[in-house]
């Protein structure tokens, strides 16, 4: 998983002959002024794309051609973490479910965190709340061996046993993050309602751009109550299995708490 050393993004742009060389800098010069002015950073790629020297399209291909030199990344991926990270700036939060019992994708969700950590857009965690099914925990890259059991993770966190930074760990990628469910034995009845889950994805939003793994919306009440901390949502939906009724019904659901579906994607049927 662990990736080449990587070519900066203002190089490749002018590679692709999507900008000069003089264009790249004057928008590296922005940067250094908005630093200077106690301005909000913004990264080189999403800065070419506000000032219009290249298309948010442009961009994407320069990322995809990096992503087949270095990590397998669906297309699929690659226009989620795109959208996530130009028409959905402002966004820290963002939910990844399913509609039915079959439709959630984890694979999904770790390769557009690859791709957005890879388009060195600052760092990402990954965070697993589908107690049920966890899988985040493969991922962790310095204990591969240990299995879920093995590591603290978010309950761990919301019981009180684990400090949340201890219970982030790294990935083969320098930016990418995960927090994985933790320990099986701990109750987690009702605590997405507690104020101690609010304020465990209020510290990681200040850090992170956090992506949120989650059972199936229609399947498991408790997605419902952690979209609601969302700012956004990416629906998986399974080629053949899902029903116009559940679409609309997860439609409204994700209406009613005031949280946009950014992305929805279609995935084949198994």
């Amino acid at each position: 998983m662990t990736p080449k050393t990587k070519e900066p993004i203002g190089s490749l742009v002018v590679k692709h002959g999507f900008a000069t060389q003089e264009q790249i800098h004057e928008a590296i010069e922005e940067q250094n002024a908005r630093k200077i002015d106690g301005k909000n950073h913004v990264k080189l790629g999403l800065l070419l794309v506000q000032k219009g020297i290249i298309s948010p399209d442009q961009l994407l291909t320069v990322v995809e051609n990096y992503n087949r030199k270095h990590t397998p990344i669906s297309d699929d991926a690659m226009r989620i973490a795109v959208k996530i990270r130009i028409a959905t700036m402002g966004m820290k939060v963002i939910l990844f479910t399913g509609i039915g019992t079959d439709d959630s994708d984890t694979l999904l969700m770790q390769e557009v965190g690859c791709a957005i950590s890879m388009m060195d857009q600052g760092k990402v965690l990954l965070l697993d709340l589908n107690f049920k099914v966890p899988t985040l925990h493969s991922l962790i890259d310095s204990l591969p061996n240990s299995g879920r059991d093995g590591f603290p993770g978010v309950r761990d966190v919301l019981e009180g046993v684990t400090p949340y930074r201890e219970a982030i760990h790294h990935t083969g990628l320098s930016s990418l993050f995960v927090m994985p469910t933790g320990n099986p034995s701990v109750s987690y009845s009702s605590i997405f309602l507690s104020s101690v889950f609010v304020d465990l994805i209020n510290k990681t939003k200040e850090e992170y751009l956090v992506m949120v793994q989650c059972p199936p919306l229609l399947k498991n009440a408790d997605t419902a109550l952690i979209a609601s901390q969302a700012d956004g949502a990416v629906v998986i939906v399974r080629s053949g299995r899902a029903r116009k009724n559940d679409v609309i019904e997860v439609q409204r659901t994700f209406d009613a708490l005031n949280v946009p579906i950014i992305g929805a994607v279609l995935t084949s049927k198994k």
